[in-house]
């Protein structure tokens, strides 16, 4: 069976969006279509670089509201380059959620439109975007033309999340969705939508974000303002600028590994026979092969045991690469079976996942997770996997139910079954729910057949 276990991760997932009467004016734009989406963000870029250097001032304490606000610097930062703006009281508002309307206007705010696009005609405007405000209408056009929102997933009055934010962040910086494979940084990333999960990723990857305390992500969680005005800056950082410049051509760790292996060739009683890595300063893939006769003693090894050989073992190649480099490190046997996998991205958290362990600790990680929808929002209460019977039973708060009541539990379904095909080894047949409201008064059952 497999587990997740996080040990440590660190930091905050910062992104959030303001209203739009605060926001630095988008302008009227026209309807355009676009030739790079990069130029005008290079120039933010180039204008923050010389702000960083001194050669543009920046004002401090700016709004009377962001002393205290940990992303204080951000904003000032953002304000000072005319990518957000504040409330006419003199306030900026950081802790204030936003709309997803708010943040497409942000969003094409770092994009460079030039060719004009042929005009809509005004009964498919009407129809395709008839709910959307005129003010951001152009705007919300331009960004579903180049692939950064989804109109069907797009409503303007509504809180922008966590994921809504960052999958356009990610395809507004024209990042690849990464594959889904070993270890995942986020506890809650198997019930995340694989192609949505791929774009997350990919901005976890550039260190854009990070998880939230306790290791989730969240992704149904509101945006605020100074949240934004943080990833903003992120984006424009200058160790961001050259991405694609940084050299991946593998080097030679012959030297690394045979020093390792001296240092590091048990773990308890455990016998390791070799140690490969494979990479650059920026990112190592390390494997360890222990002995395969020692299959009795790696069951005796306790967590700590395990955690603290690899944890020296990742500081030593620090020593030699750099404390930033990302590091991950798999442990198995001669018949390639994976015993342990283990994740360590620089100065940010740690993701352990061992191959051992039972569905129990999966089922207690998913409980309190929330899923929502248009009008619904569901909590898991408590859920138990029944091995002898390969089933599993949930009960689940809702907040209100409505005519797609079906197809969101079904979701719902599709996704706890995924989590525990893929994170506890389990294969589960039927996926018993049990409805209740926020009062615990029983609504309704739901049956669902595991494809």
């Amino acid at each position: 069976m497999k587990r997740i276990l996080i040990i440590i991760m660190t930091g905050l997932f910062v992104m959030s969006l303001s209203a739009g009467a605060a926001w630095a004016n988008p302008g009227n734009a026209q309807k355009h279509k676009v030739k790079k989406k990069v130029n005008v963000m290079q120039m933010y870029k180039a204008q923050y670089k010389a702000m960083v250097d001194g050669k543009i001032s920046v004002k401090s304490n700016k709004f009377k509201d962001t002393a205290n606000y940990f992303g204080a610097s951000s904003v000032d930062k953002m304000a000072s380059l005319g990518l957000l703006a504040g409330y006419a009281d003199g306030t900026f508002k950081p802790n204030k959620n936003v709309t997803q309307a708010e943040m497409v206007a942000i969003l094409m705010r770092l994009v460079e439109v030039t060719e004009p696009k042929d005009d809509i005609e005004d009964e498919d405007e009407d129809e395709e975007f008839k709910k959307v405000p005129g003010w951001i209408k152009n705007q919300a056009k331009l960004a579903t033309d180049m692939g950064i929102i989804n109109l069907n997933r797009f409503h303007s009055a509504e809180q922008a999340s966590r994921l809504q934010t960052c999958v356009a962040f990610a395809k507004l910086l024209d990042l690849d969705p990464v594959d889904l494979e070993g270890v995942l940084p986020f506890k809650d990333g198997l019930l995340i939508d694989k192609e949505d999960l791929g774009y997350i990723l990919a901005m976890y990857n550039e260190e854009l974000i990070s998880g939230m305390p306790g290791g989730n992500f969240n992704p149904n969680h509101p945006i605020t303002r100074g949240q934004m005005a943080v990833i903003i800056e992120r984006i424009l950082e200058e160790h961001h600028v050259d991405l694609d410049t940084i050299d991946d051509e593998e080097f030679d760790l012959t030297d690394l590994e045979s020093d390792l292996l001296d240092e590091y060739d048990e773990i308890e009683d455990v016998s390791v026979d070799n140690i490969t890595l494979v990479g650059n300063e920026d990112e190592v893939e390390v494997e360890v092969e222990v002995d395969p006769f020692d299959d009795d003693d790696w069951a005796d090894l306790s967590e700590s045991d395990i955690e603290d050989w690899v944890k020296d073992l990742v500081n030593d190649i620090y020593k030699e690469l750099s404390k930033n480099t990302k590091v991950s490190v798999k442990i198995l046997n001669n018949n390639d079976d994976v015993l342990f996998e283990f994740r360590k991205n620089g100065s940010e958290g740690i993701l352990v996942r061992y191959m051992d362990d039972d569905v129990d600790d999966l089922a207690n990680e998913l409980e309190d997770y929330e899923f929502s929808f248009d009008n619904d929002e569901f909590i898991i209460t408590s859920i138990v996997y029944n091995e002898v019977e390969d089933d599993i039973e949930v009960n689940l708060e809702v907040s209100d139910l409505d005519s797609n009541i079906e197809d969101n539990l079904s979701i719902i379904c599709e996704k706890i079954a995924g989590a525990f095909q893929y994170a506890a080894d389990a294969d589960p047949e039927m996926i018993y729910i049990y409805v209740y409201d926020e009062d615990s008064d029983w609504l309704m059952n739901f049956q669902y057949e595991v494809e």
